[in-house]
């Protein structure tokens, strides 16, 4: 017994020093484009695969239904026996033809997840390299304040407050690096990397402005691909059949009054409609909310280009002693924010033409 017990310890303490030496691994830097990213990911992803078993279940639910089904009923004649068992079988088809239809949203739904944990490390990164040039700047500001404070020409207050901003900063990157650490790991879980690894993201987003011929066009399409509003007409077909295929001649064979049926017509019917404008009003207020963006992007791209002739120009002047370090530092850290407006822009813009594309991913 002891034996035993000490070959299960030992078992368990060899799993640990190989999973401990597992993680203990240098960070793999996988270099990854958002379509490699999106690939690898569908690939990975349980969802999928639990979708595309549903789909084979439930077409194996329909075929072992289909067996009951003797003839189709076409009005209330049929045996009630008859009309269940079609019933049966075109309920186990609706559920089929939902299967594929889930399916094809999960992996709409994992596409829309790549691309927005692929931006929101590009986001991350930029809000780093900002802030670690706003602390660069701060630092700099403080020692200029110390200097000024020993020598009397900065008064305690102005000290204190220097102190202040430049540890604020410091806690601020601080936390800009944990997220960014958290980026990378919901990227790394999507598309199966451990959750040390650092890939190299070689793709970033530009705002390409958005080209349709016309909104309404746009809606009707998103109405007629939108797996809400086909699950939703196949309600009402389902409950158009029921009532066609109602009952009434032997009581004991029947659980609810006609009315009901009728009653459940109407209800399928509003969920439809319900289901059309809400899909209507999500594409409408993406599509301007990208036109806004759009609208912004090239004053940010100014802004940027501005930046970096202000960067020149001030290196410049600091080398012929015209400028100071700390005013090199200010103007890099224009840059940098001009940078993470920038691409806090294109990332936003690129994930609402997602959603716009595929409006049933947008929450």
């Amino acid at each position: 017994m002891r034996k035993f017990l000490l070959s299960i310890a030992l078992s368990f303490i060899s799993v640990f020093l190989v999973m401990s030496a597992a993680w203990a691994r240098e960070p793999a830097t996988p270099e990854f484009t958002l379509q490699q990213a999106v690939d690898r990911a569908l690939e990975h992803s349980e969802a999928v695969k639990k979708a595309q078993y549903d789909v084979d279940r439930a077409y194996e639910l329909r075929e072992f239904s289909y067996d009951d089904v003797k003839f189709v009923p076409q009005d209330n004649t049929a045996s009630p026996e008859a009309e269940q068992n079609y019933i049966k079988f075109v309920t186990s088809d609706q559920n089929w033809q939902s299967a594929k239809k889930t399916y094809d949203t999960t992996k709409d739904s994992v596409v829309a997840s790549v691309y927005q944990a692929y931006n929101a490390i590009l986001q991350a990164q930029d809000n780093v390299a900002l802030l670690e040039a706003q602390l660069k700047s701060n630092k700099e500001k403080l020692r200029i304040a110390r200097i000024g404070y020993r020598v009397g020409t900065v008064n305690q207050s102005d000290l204190i407050q220097a102190e202040t901003t430049a540890a604020g900063t410091e806690a601020s990157l601080t936390a800009a690096r944990k997220a960014l650490d958290d980026a990378y790991q919901k990227f790394n879980n999507l598309v199966g990397l451990w959750p040390n690894d650092r890939p190299v993201l070689i793709e970033k987003p530009a705002v390409t402005p958005l080209v349709i011929d016309n909104l309404d066009t746009e809606v009707q399409r998103a109405i007629e691909t939108s797996p809400s509003v086909f699950l939703a007409n196949m309600n009402i077909d389902l409950a158009k059949l029921k009532e066609n295929l109602y009952f009434a001649g032997d009581r004991s064979a029947i659980s609810e009054p006609y009315e009901a049926k009728e009653i459940d017509i109407e209800k399928a019917n509003v969920s439809l409609q319900e289901a059309k404008e809400k899909l209507d009003k999500v594409v409408r207020t993406l599509y301007y909310s990208i036109l806004q963006y759009e609208e912004q992007y090239s004053g940010k791209l100014e802004s940027k280009r501005m930046a970096e002739e202000t960067l020149r120009v001030t290196k410049v002047k600091y080398e012929v002693g015209m400028a100071t370090q700390a005013e090199v530092l200010a103007a890099e850290v224009a840059l940098a924010q001009a940078n993470k407006d920038l691409t806090d822009l294109a990332c936003s813009h690129e994930m609402l033409t997602v959603y716009f594309r595929k409006p049933w991913t947008y929450s």
